[in-house]
């Protein structure tokens, strides 16, 4: 049994003045839509733009005069900070882990150091304490994930880079200036 009458016979029964407004309506979704990607472009193309002026153009001429903040004759303060994002990709947690340690000398003091840093977790869904527990007491085998927050590792590795010590391998660093005016 075929639908398709059904739906003609509702086309039928929709009046013109209806049917025009709904396709004018329609146009108008398009357009906007292509404006809004229109818009969004300029805006990605404009923070590129800013993000070129303050990690680039900025820094690089009060580097050249040997300064890292001026005040300028409108009152504003300019600052380049200098800036890091670590980051450590999934496959890599285990062996930035480790290193880490060693980095720390490699002792038991290290590893309570660097887990202090990392959260652990049970990669079970919906874990409770009491089965983490029962997984533990009778010795049945699970996964535990570490995890460290973006801003502590940027710290460890900012720390690190500051007492001239080197990044452990599996961590990725980018470092890079940023202005702020105020």
């Amino acid at each position: 049994m075929s639908l398709d009458h059904l739906f003609d016979e509702k086309e039928g029964n929709i009046p013109t003045d209806k049917l025009s407004e709904l396709s004018n309506l329609c146009s108008l979704y398009k357009d906007t839509q292509q404006d809004i990607e229109k818009v969004e472009e300029k805006l990605k193309k404009k923070k590129e733009e800013l993000e070129n002026i303050s990690r680039n153009l900025i820094p690089s001429i009060l580097n050249e005069v040997g300064l890292s903040e001026v005040r300028l004759v409108t009152g504003e303060k300019v600052i380049v900070e200098d800036k890091l994002k670590a980051s450590i990709a999934d496959k890599n947690y285990m062996l930035a882990y480790q290193n880490m340690i060693k980095a720390e000398g490699g002792d038991e003091q290290a590893e309570k150091k660097i887990d202090s840093l990392f959260k652990s977790k049970a990669v079970i869904e919906n874990i409770s304490d009491e089965i983490l527990e029962l997984l533990i007491e009778h010795e049945i085998p699970y996964d535990m994930k570490r995890d460290i927050h973006y801003q502590t590792l940027n710290k460890y590795c900012r720390e690190r880079l500051d007492h001239g010590d080197v990044i452990p391998e599996g961590i990725s660093v980018f470092q890079y200036q940023e202005t702020k005016l105020k």
